[in-house]
């Protein structure tokens, strides 16, 4: 779920309490509903904000078919001489010369964690056509970064720095995106 602002999550809340009171008007059937509901699922469960970072890639019409959205949760590093403006510069220039030029991406968001369990957490969620599109967007990828990133000494030193950001430990996530379940 998305929202504009910390109020609007406490709004979802109470709004969400309301129409559970609206649709079971009997405390004794509401409790017994939400009480099946809630036997579907375990008490561990983990809360986590995460911020959106700029250089979105926002799809270009409202999706009238399921997608496949791949999610990418890397973890960041932190350098002791790295500092914000510097992560930023080289993940909005990487941005510009492949991701928004990938033509099998079709959405693009990245975030980074705000609350929760682990402040580490940077996470690309990517919009697909389909799973063989996976393997395209890589290629393309590939192909995009030789492209923009000629061999230099100055884009080696880039490359390497872009790395000292992260811990080299990611996790690779696929998902369907259901068209119809989009608010």
């Amino acid at each position: 779920m998305s929202y504009a602002s910390w109020e609007d999550i406490d709004k979802q809340v109470e709004r969400s309490a309301e129409l559970e009171k609206e649709a079971w008007p009997d405390e004794a059937e509401r409790k017994a509903f939400l009480q099946n509901l809630n036997s579907y699922y375990s008490n561990q469960h983990s809360d986590e904000i995460y911020s959106p970072l700029f250089g979105a890639k926002f799809l270009t019409e409202r999706p009238n078919k399921d997608m496949v959205l791949y999610v990418r949760k890397s973890y960041l590093a932190f350098p002791k001489d790295g500092t914000m403006k510097e992560f930023e510069d080289l993940r909005l220039e990487g941005n510009t010369i492949i991701t928004q030029k990938n033509e099998y991406i079709k959405g693009y968001f990245p975030y980074v964690h705000a609350w929760g369990a682990d402040k580490t957490e940077y996470i690309e969620a990517y919009f697909l056509d389909s799973l063989e599109d996976i393997e395209k967007m890589f290629d393309e990828d590939d192909e995009l970064f030789k492209a923009g990133y000629a061999r230099s000494e100055e884009n080696k030193v880039k490359l390497e720095t872009w790395n000292t950001y992260f811990t080299g430990v990611h996790g690779d996530y696929v998902y369907t995106f259901i068209h119809d379940l989009l608010k």
